[in-house]
């Protein structure tokens, strides 16, 4: 099993705690930070970021929240995966981090184009463009670094083989769905989907790191 790792095992759960919190104000504002990930005409872009200002800030200020606390676990647990001595942590790190950093650039990107939609300053095709290749990003690096994070686990881990399961077979290719279907009808229901499989996601590496922290280190 993985060394001890409490401070992770925490750490995840809060970061199922507060991506429920996002979840519940997207349900009960209609404002979600993934509409602003896709390419839109320009006029409707820039209009739904002034009618949503409110909500989109407030949502953006737990986001940054949310991005450090999932970025720590994610540190935290690719630390703790050195430790079995598997040369996959490095992976995980990077990918961690890097997921975090992507997210970030995502919030204060569109924070910047609201502003300058505010101002009267017209949006560029670029900037649309950008947003969804980097937020296309976010969402495929997450659930590989994680899918390498759990390649290293000991293979004596049955929770740990879940793990791997439930995100290379389960996680990865619903991200990949979501990233390339246009099609409203589908693309609504399965990011949701993928949201809610995001928070189990997190709850079960939190049950995986709280479980090994409670297994003597070998």
């Amino acid at each position: 099993m993985l060394p001890t790792s409490k401070p992770a095992s925490l750490m995840y759960f809060a970061s199922a705690a507060l991506l429920f919190v996002l979840v519940a104000l997207q349900l009960g504002s209609g404002v979600t930070q993934q509409w602003f990930e896709g390419i839109h005409p320009l006029d409707e872009y820039s209009a739904r970021l002034v009618a949503q200002a409110a909500w989109l800030r407030g949502i953006v200020a737990v986001d940054d929240v949310f991005v450090a606390v999932y970025t720590a676990a994610a540190v935290l647990a690719a630390l703790a995966l050195k430790q079995t001595g598997s040369g996959l942590w490095i992976v995980a790190l990077a990918g961690g981090v890097a997921t975090g950093v992507f997210d970030l650039e995502e919030n204060h990107h569109i924070l910047a184009m609201l502003v300058a939609a505010q101002r009267g300053i017209a949006l560029s095709a670029a900037s649309l463009e950008h947003r969804a290749l980097f937020s296309a990003f976010k969402w495929l690096i997450g659930p590989m670094a994680y899918g390498f994070f759990a390649l290293g686990l000991p293979s004596s881990s049955r929770l740990g083989r879940t793990v791997q399961l439930y995100l290379w077979v389960w996680v990865l290719p619903l991200t990949t769905a979501v990233l390339a279907i246009d099609d409203p009808a589908w693309l609504k229901p399965l990011a949701f989907v993928r949201l809610i499989s995001v928070v189990f996601g997190f709850i079960s590496l939190g049950v995986l790191m709280r479980s090994s922290s409670s297994q003597p280190s070998r």
